[in-house]
């Protein structure tokens, strides 16, 4: 069986589903009740969720760099917000960067990035995931969870696996009252079925 690999923030990894809610925070593992998991009974195929809490768009890159692909995988990125950052502090270790970390850092990093400058790194990320991908001849769909990412998209950043057409819609809370509720997950799977079909 063919695997779906899915890359993206705790929207990906199911963050405050019942399966993944230990006292307020996310579990151990991703909720088998995300949209990775709902979306791959959809395709039958076997699901590794690489999707994790607080990561960047740059995160989600490093990741996608970072994962031994097999010949017949099927990528989906939910590409997160463009407010997030990662901060090597040497060739393996970094420190996440966000509005959820108020350190001296994250101040120095928040007063040298504009939300334009933000956006076009993200698209950047988006861009070299893509080419990567498709290089390793693995097929590859891209989704957004905040639409204000791919606005006004500049022309040299030509990223043609990125669905646009997805109107994807919190329509309910998880039990921390924040992140993508159940009726959410199922929403967001089947619309990337329909998109991916």
């Amino acid at each position: 069986m063919s695997r779906l690999i899915a890359f993206g923030c705790s929207n990906t990894y199911g963050q405050g589903l019942e399966d993944c809610y230990v006292n307020g925070s996310h579990g151990d593992s991703p909720s088998k009740l995300s949209w990775p998991f709902l979306l791959g009974e959809l395709l039958e195929k076997e699901v590794v969720n690489n999707g994790y809490p607080s990561v960047s768009n740059f995160e989600i890159l490093y990741r996608i760099l970072n994962f031994d692909f097999q010949k017949n995988d099927v990528v989906v990125i939910l590409w997160t917000f463009y407010f997030r950052d990662l901060i090597f502090k040497d060739a393996k270790n970094y420190e996440r960067i966000g509005t959820w970390n108020k350190s001296k850092i994250f101040n120095d990093w928040a007063m040298t990035h504009s939300n334009i400058d933000l956006k076009i790194r993200s698209l950047f990320h988006m861009n070299h995931a893509e080419l990567y991908l498709n290089s390793l001849d693995i097929k590859n769909f891209s989704f957004v969870i905040d639409p204000e990412l791919v606005q006004d998209i500049p022309e040299y950043l030509n990223i043609k696996n990125l669905k646009l057409n997805v109107n994807l819609i919190q329509v309910d809370n998880a039990l921390d009252e924040y992140h993508l509720g159940p009726i959410s997950h199922k929403r967001y799977a089947l619309s990337f079925y329909k998109e991916m079909q």
